[in-house]
């Protein structure tokens, strides 16, 4: 009786499980020989379609610009905020000199209205400019309502917002042009056609070299279906 391949459901393995078997059978074809295994032209399409899921996982692995982006986005807001906050209660201060300071830039603050509620784009260049009008002509005005340190804050949240979004423009040029999930479904589409094509030539001609290959990817297939979730594990064909 010929060999056979053991069945797998792969696309109830984990994003990382899959991938890790779809690359151990690339591995074991080009120890073998695709030529060997007579699947030459499908081994090309497995191993470019395996490829390209690894550059899509390590992508979204790595493109985590949109959360830190958010991160400082708030972060500005609430140092805008807090800014505002305390000029508004310095005008009730019963100290004169933090009154008329206070009262100075709470013009230039009703100058640029509620930023917070601007587009990003605009929201970061009406930061920059209130940013710069305060330490460039009221400087002496922010050092007394101890906000110094506050616009300066508001720089660098603001800075680090802006780099963020040029990165993320960047970013999105390299971007993979296949998604995780049609890279998954390619890789497992491949390998189901170099099961059955295998299945198929060993009906006719069992050889040392697709003994050995079985053999192995067996074993390759035992050690993942034990990682599949449970519900799939009670579903699997043999």
């Amino acid at each position: 009786m010929n060999m056979k391949i053991t069945y797998l459901k792969t696309n109830s393995l984990r994003k990382s499980t899959q991938f890790n078997f779809h690359n151990s059978v690339v591995n074991l074809i080009n120890e073998i020989g695709a030529e060997n295994l007579k699947v030459e032209g499908l081994f090309e399409e497995y191993s470019q379609a395996v490829e390209t899921q690894g550059v899509s996982m390590r992508w979204i692995k790595k493109s985590n610009l949109t959360e830190q982006s958010q991160e400082c986005d708030v972060a500005r807001e609430a140092t805008y905020s807090a800014i505002r906050a305390i000029c508004k209660a310095s005008t009730h201060s019963d100290k004169p000199k933090l009154r008329a300071a206070a009262k100075r830039i709470n013009l230039v603050l009703d100058t640029y209205g509620y930023i917070n509620r601007e587009p990003d784009i605009a929201q970061t260049a009406l930061l920059y400019k209130f940013s710069k009008e305060i330490n460039t002509n009221f400087a002496a005005e922010a050092n007394t309502l101890g906000i110094t340190q506050w616009i300066k804050q508001l720089e660098k949240y603001n800075n680090e917002f802006r780099n963020l979004a040029k990165k993320r423009i960047d970013e999105a040029y390299t971007k993979p042009k296949v998604s995780v999930k049609d890279a998954r479904i390619a890789s497992d589409k491949a390998y189901q056609a170099i099961r059955n094509r295998i299945h198929a030539f060993i009906n006719f001609e069992e050889t040392e070299a697709s003994k050995k290959f079985i053999t192995k990817l067996n074993l390759i297939i035992k050690q993942h279906k034990a990682l599949l979730p449970t519900s799939s594990k009670s579903s699997a064909k043999s």
